[in-house]
């Protein structure tokens, strides 16, 4: 097996970026590129500090793995250098891919091919899956727990750089509870898994993530927690330095908001992340307005992304006329914006007020779209 280095993680993380090549801003007729691929998005990636990151590329550049290019970037007033897979690269990436894929791992208490994680099911990243095997093997230099429930996939994550600013911001103060508060669908959980997944290879505190059943009460997440540690729950709620993320907090029981009520004040270590739809009564929340001044908790609100993340993500459509039906069909939700560019009709039916028809509509101008971008030019 090939050894995990930091230009081996570059490699892979660039891998995800090649459809970025020839993205262009048709208002200017100049190319634009993502933040992602610059010096900064590669370090807040594979975990490094940017300083770190000129040798690396140099290295990678001088074995003609990839390319740099100056140009601009979105958000940014002046040309600066981001990086591509070479031709060569991109070969060597599939050389990797093709073995690395084929090994076994264990995610979440099942065992799966990477490629299948990655590929078929789109739980990881080429990247985490490196991530993956690379915590496996410091486990006895870092002992932490890292523990997943099914619902906590690495789905698509649409222009949430503010939102994980917030949160990060969040993470470095005293501050111990954060509700990240949205509708259904808006991205709440696939914000929180990336998030998660920028601290767990360099943060050495355990991270466990539970997602709440329809009417959980606080058996349930006592039974969740003392599975995990097999020790005494509130001397692991309280006292101890780990993240907790508690997903689908909807209708709950009334002794778990209780619960969460009466601990906000005593806390001690460790910090707690609650994801909350937006939609449940305010009586059901386990805090107040006097707690957020108190600092006892912060309050983030994810709302449903505009017309300019819809072009984003969908780069091949230049109709606007058809961007702005995309837009108004789905209201700008992520979780449907993600069913669309999947063609998954009826993830679009189940997840929204969409008829059939008007699933089978937006699939079919996706779709059409998709193929004449993929179709040969003369």
């Amino acid at each position: 097996m090939f050894r995990i280095t930091l230009k081996l993680k570059i490699l892979l993380y660039l891998s995800e970026f090649s459809k970025y090549r020839n993205v262009y801003d048709y208002q200017n007729e100049i190319p634009i590129y993502p933040e992602e691929i610059t010096q900064e998005g590669i370090a807040r990636a594979v975990g490094i500090t940017v300083s770190h990151v000129p040798r690396e590329i140099k290295d990678l550049i001088d074995e003609g793995l990839i390319e740099e290019i100056k140009g601009r970037v979105k958000n940014r007033d002046k040309r600066i250098n981001v990086y591509f897979l070479s031709p060569l690269g991109s070969n060597e990436v599939n050389k990797i891919k093709n073995e690395f894929g084929e090994k076994i791992i264990d995610y979440n208490g099942k065992m799966y091919k990477i490629k299948d994680l990655v590929e078929k099911y789109k739980f990881l990243t080429w990247l985490d899956s490196l991530n993956h095997i690379s915590s496996e093997q410091k486990k006895e230099n870092y002992p932490n727990k890292i523990y997943y429930t099914e619902n906590f996939i690495n789905t698509k994550l649409i222009n949430r750089k503010i939102e994980l600013k917030k949160i990060n911001e969040w993470y470095q103060s005293a501050v111990p509870f954060l509700a990240i508060i949205g509708s259904r669908g808006s991205g709440k959980t696939a914000l929180i898994s990336k998030f998660v997944s920028t601290i767990k290879n360099i943060d050495t505190s355990d991270i466990v993530m539970i997602s709440l059943k329809e009417n959980a009460d606080l058996d349930f997440l006592k039974g969740k927690i003392e599975e995990i540690y097999k020790k005494n729950f509130e001397e692991i709620i309280l006292n101890r330095d780990n993240l907790i993320v508690l997903d689908n907090y909807n209708r709950v029981s009334e002794d778990l908001v209780e619960f969460l009520n009466s601990i906000l004040n005593k806390k001690n270590k460790g910090k707690m992340i609650i994801i909350i739809r937006e939609e449940i009564p305010v009586y059901m929340r386990f805090y107040h307005i006097e707690d957020i001044r108190n600092q006892r908790i912060t309050e983030i609100y994810v709302r449903n992304l505009g017309i300019d993340a819809v072009r984003e993500f969908f780069t091949n459509i230049k109709d606007e006329e058809k961007l702005r039906m995309i837009y108004k069909l789905t209201n700008g939700k992520p979780l449907l914006l993600v069913n669309l560019k999947n063609f998954d009709e009826a993830g679009l039916v189940n997840n929204s007020t969409l008829t059939p028809e008007q699933a089978k509509f937006l699939i079919d101008i996706v779709r059409e779209r998709a193929e004449d971008s993929e179709s040969p030019r003369e």
